[in-house]
């Protein structure tokens, strides 16, 4: 239960492709954008801001795989193995944050829908309402309390808090975006 959003929006992929609810795959094409949004603005304030080049995903891969690409006090190490690895991380993460929303979206594409057909307000909102909740749960849960947006490092591994701050801006300029481009879209009709 005290997962990343991104295992807890796999398991919503997986109850998709058991059911097949078209809206649900709407649902998760809007998830995994925001996912991905957040996901690679804490990436890149980790390299921007820190200098270290996705140390952000090496530091939450498989147990396995940090054994091979940290040294005993935690830090990145470069060794053939490790680079291997980190190349198979890159592989792992594109498929599964970008990689599974496009292949959502092309299924979206062709069973007919379009960009517009997902971005509805019913839609747009379940999606921001259900990264918040992720954000209470894990709050309440490791934390006894209540709060809109998770900080801290009970699920991922980061050398920084302020990876949070980006993420959740990135988040938010995403929502952001499509719902001024419903607005947008809904004023045009009415000119």
């Amino acid at each position: 239960v005290n997962r990343g959003f991104t295992r807890w929006f796999h398991w919503m992929i997986l109850f998709y492709l058991l059911t097949g609810i078209e809206r649900l795959r709407c649902f998760l094409i809007l998830l995994g954008g925001s996912i991905s949004a957040g996901w690679y603005a804490a990436i890149a304030n980790d390299f921007f801001r820190h200098s270290r080049f996705f140390h952000i995903l090496y530091k939450n891969m498989p147990l396995s795989f940090l054994s091979v690409m940290t040294n005993g006090k935690g830090e990145i190490v470069y060794t053939t193995s490790s680079l291997c690895l980190m190349a198979f991380s890159h592989v792992l993460d594109t498929f599964l944050h970008p990689g599974v929303t496009y292949l959502l979206w092309r299924a979206h594409c062709r069973s007919g829908g379009s960009l517009q057909s997902i971005i509805t307000w019913p839609l747009l909102i379940s999606t921001f309402l259900m990264s918040r909740f992720w954000s209470i749960f894990h709050i309440y849960y490791n934390y006894r309390r209540l709060g809109l947006y998770y900080i801290g490092d009970d699920i991922y591994k980061l050398n920084n808090q302020d990876a949070w701050i980006y993420a959740y801006t990135a988040e938010g300029i995403f929502f952001l975006m499509l719902a001024c481009s419903k607005i947008l879209k809904r004023s045009d009709k009415e000119i």
